[in-house]
């Protein structure tokens, strides 16, 4: 019984001997250094260095993510304020805004990186890297010029073209003008200087005119009358989005043509609608073009599958971007 107990015992032993030993972390990655004017300070873990210091810069660019949220809301909360800017199109600011920071932030490779600290981990290496932020102001900063020119010369005789024109170079331009802009806030951040506060205004300005766009153009709907129904719909998605309708014949044309083949299976109706939507400036020439396709089902009617399918593509062209969908914009 004893040798049992003892034999017991040693097994005990020798198994606990065995376990993994638990490293306790290192002062500098409980505390790690706080940021300053010049440098950034990032820990992380890792399987190796390499891993552990992507982990780390991810750290300093998920503080700077942070930090640049706020004049983001800020920035924004001037844009919603204004007029002529619907709903609508302030949610959909909202939503292009963050993720236009977010791919910025996501993208933003670190350059004067230097390793400070090292030590084994449980889990690999823990590392304590340091950012010399000055390198990254600097090189931020030509990026946001870099972006700058190239919105300028896309926006260069925007005052003279006729106003649909104006509308769709401004939509196509709003990603870039974005971006530009969240290279303004992240520099804004890390340099902690009102020195860019001038292009940062001028491109606040530029995204407030391309957002509020819709409200100074009237658009006028050209279809046959028996696509009144059809039209309603548009109109009404139209205004939705900040255009006014009107009826003035020197105004830009949304000229709407659908194709509808109606048949009764079994015991429903069922309708399918060619819409094509053509743009026409007001001198009658062809700027853009969009077709889709609905289908609509009803029991009672051939009318009730018509106006279901009218439904569906009304929500068709609601669920993402309206421009986009009516041809006026690029996805």
């Amino acid at each position: 019984m004893r040798r049992i107990c003892a034999l017991a015992l040693t097994m005990l032993l020798t198994a606990c001997s065995a376990l993994p030993t638990q490293r306790a972390a290192p002062e500098w990655v409980l505390n790690p250094p706080s940021d300053t004017a010049t440098e950034f300070w990032g820990v992380g873990e890792g399987v190796d260095i390499d891993s552990a210091t992507r982990a780390a810069l991810r750290q300093i660019a998920a503080r700077l993510r942070v930090s640049i949220s706020s004049t983001v809301d800020n920035s924004l909360s001037v844009l919603q304020s204004s007029s002529g800017t619907s709903p609508s199109v302030q949610q959909s600011v909202i939503r292009s805004s963050q993720s236009r920071l977010q791919e910025v932030v996501r993208e933003t490779e670190f350059t004067g990186v230097s390793l400070q600290q090292r030590a084994p981990s449980n889990n690999g290496v823990h590392v304590l890297v340091r950012v010399d932020r000055r390198t990254f102001v600097r090189e931020t900063r030509n990026r946001l010029e870099q972006q700058r020119q190239r919105v300028q010369q896309s926006l260069d005789g925007l005052d003279t073209m006729d106003a649909l024109t104006q509308y769709r170079t401004l939509q196509a331009q709003l990603p870039d003008i974005e971006r530009a802009l969240a290279f303004a806030q992240l520099l804004r951040v890390a340099d902690g200087s009102a020195s860019d506060a001038a292009i940062t205004n001028r491109l606040e300005e530029t995204r407030r005119q391309a957002h509020t766009a819709a409200s100074r153009l009237s658009v006028r709907l050209q279809h046959e009358a028996v696509d009144t129904d059809v039209a309603a719909m548009l109109s009404e998605a139209l205004t939705s989005e900040g255009f006014r309708i009107a009826s003035a014949e020197k105004s830009p044309v949304m000229r709407i043509t659908v194709l509808t083949r109606s048949e009764q299976l079994f015991d429903a109706w069922n309708c399918r609608m060619d819409v094509s939507l053509q743009w026409l400036n007001e001198r009658g020439e062809t700027v853009a073009a969009r077709s889709h396709v609905a289908n609509g089902i009803a029991l009672e009617s051939a009318r009730r599958a018509r106006q279901d399918a009218i439904r569906r593509l009304g929500l068709a062209l609601r669920a993402n971007s309206l421009p986009v969908a009516l041809g006026l914009a690029q996805q």
